[in-house]
């Protein structure tokens, strides 16, 4: 299924296509992975071709330049005790994730190209190829080019003497006044914060990307309805994914900032505020709970968010509220109160955890 490699985030235990047994063929997917395993600016269920859908682990996989840092080799090994062990047992992580994965991309991508050439040049010349399809085959190549551009594509990311041009492409494109472009080098910048060979060119592109989106999601956030929908989901998704991955660089500042702007946004009417940035932004919200990135602020201030959320007439709209009341209640449970004395048995509820859960079943009561 694509939507299971189109991600920019790290929640994807590193195999860009997970393999199916008999067990768990046509098993339910679960909310987390649903929450976990998929681009924040893309709507659930939607399979259109996008950008961003190839996760940049994807592309090093096919050309064997997967690098990993150290805590990733050990959840790499942790997960090699849940498979059982193949005949002839793969020699490195990279087999070790292709034996698991069970793709070969490149296999994949010449099969695709060889198709996409019989439809576009069919044999019969007075056959005309529909001009729908044509459409279709022309978006999925400059979608999947990633896959279809062997060696090269994959590798130029892992050259700093080509990635410092590249990071000031997108510099300089973020300034510009062509939507498309500006939304197409928030992609890109995604791909370089996530390129694990980069840290110093992503650092130095994190204070500008992260001026770039205080601005512009402040600008936006009172009158989301008036503005490009496809900006504003990839900004949202750029901004997650910084808290998320890079807490430290941005600052508590801009953390707080994302969210009261997000606050702003969900808290809007049903006509101000789109259903898909309704829910792109609470998926957001519901990951950052999740990565223990946010101030004990922060997540108080998502808790009265949730509740307030929850009460909304729409019942589509409350249902999503719900997922994020809930996420801040199992997260919160882990958090001890600074006014609070450890007990002598930390088995026993506490006074304050007794009434803060009293408070939400009152609420989902009243709901």
């Amino acid at each position: 299924k694509r939507d299971n490699i189109a991600t920019h985030h790290l929640y994807q235990a590193w195999d860009p296509v997970p393999s199916l047994s008999p067990a768990t063929t046509g098993a339910l997917i679960s909310h987390e992975k649903l929450l976990l395993q998929i681009n924040t600016e893309r709507e659930i269920g939607d399979m259109d071709y996008k950008l961003g859908q190839v996760s940049i682990h994807s592309i090093w996989l096919g050309n064997n330049i997967t690098p990993l840092r150290e805590e990733e080799w050990g959840e790499d090994e942790e997960d090699e005790n849940d498979v059982p062990a193949p005949s002839s047992p793969p020699t490195s992580p990279i087999n070790t994730r292709k034996h698991r994965a069970g793709v070969d991309i490149h296999s994949c991508s010449q099969f695709l190209l060889e198709l996409y050439s019989q439809w576009i040049l069919p044999s019969n010349p007075s056959k005309r190829t529909p001009v729908i399809l044509i459409s279709e085959v022309v978006r999925s190549v400059t979608f999947i080019k990633h896959l279809l551009i062997y060696g090269t594509h994959g590798i130029f990311l892992a050259d700093k003497a080509v990635a410092e041009p590249v990071s000031r492409l997108l510099e300089s494109t973020l300034r510009s006044t062509h939507m498309p472009s500006r939304i197409g080098a928030l992609h890109g910048i995604l791909y370089v914060l996530e390129c694990d060979l980069l840290d110093e060119t992503a650092k130095q592109l994190i204070p500008i990307i992260s001026e770039y989106l205080l601005s512009n999601l402040r600008g936006v956030a009172h009158c989301v309805n008036i503005h490009n929908q496809e900006h504003i989901l990839v900004m949202c998704a750029a901004a997650f994914y910084l808290i998320e991955n890079y807490p430290l660089d941005v600052g508590p500042e801009f953390s707080a900032g994302i969210i009261q702007m997000c606050g702003v946004m969900v808290s809007g009417s049903d006509e101000s505020t789109p259903s898909i940035i309704y829910h792109c932004v609470l998926r957001g919200l519901e990951r950052l709970l999740l990565s223990e990135q946010l101030s004990r602020l922060d997540s108080e201030s998502l808790v009265k968010l949730s509740v307030d959320r929850v009460n909304v007439q729409s019942p589509h709209r409350a249902m999503a509220a719900l997922g994020l009341m809930l996420t801040c209640m199992y997260t919160g449970k882990e958090k001890i109160s600074p006014s609070r004395i450890p007990d002598a048995n930390p088995g026993a509820p506490d006074s304050e955890s007794v009434i803060v859960a009293m408070e939400r079943v009152s609420v989902l009561f009243d709901r």
